[in-house]
């Protein structure tokens, strides 16, 4: 997020929590001219934001141009390519063409700052 790591310019993020974080990746890269794959887990990108917010995040994404796939968990990296397993149906679901899997999945309370 900060722009220090060389993630090239073809990016798959992994999308867990439904939260406000693996949208605002995908729109900063998307914003940069990076194409941008977003495989989400559950039914919709964003599920666990307010509707209205989440109904305007994804027009934006979409005018992006940032592809987005529902109902998929990650599975497996291989070189240039990633394996994710559809939820629903248990189907292989190949992403090709990847120069980084960036994950989204989860947040953990850092104590410290308590």
């Amino acid at each position: 997020m900060q722009g220090r790591a060389d993630v090239g310019g073809r990016v798959v993020i992994a999308y867990w929590c439904g939260d406000w974080i693996g949208l605002g990746l995908a729109e900063m890269r998307a914003e940069n001219g990076f194409p941008v794959r977003l495989a989400v887990i559950g039914m919709a990108a964003g599920q666990a934001i307010p509707q209205y917010a989440r109904d305007a995040w994804l027009g934006i994404l979409h005018k992006l141009g940032v592809e987005v796939t529902t109902d998929l968990r990650p599975y497996g990296v291989d070189n240039d390519t990633v394996d994710f397993q559809h939820t629903l149906s248990q189907d292989p679901v190949i992403m090709k063409d990847v120069d980084t899997l960036v994950t989204s999945l989860g947040r953990t309370a850092d104590a410290r700052l308590l």
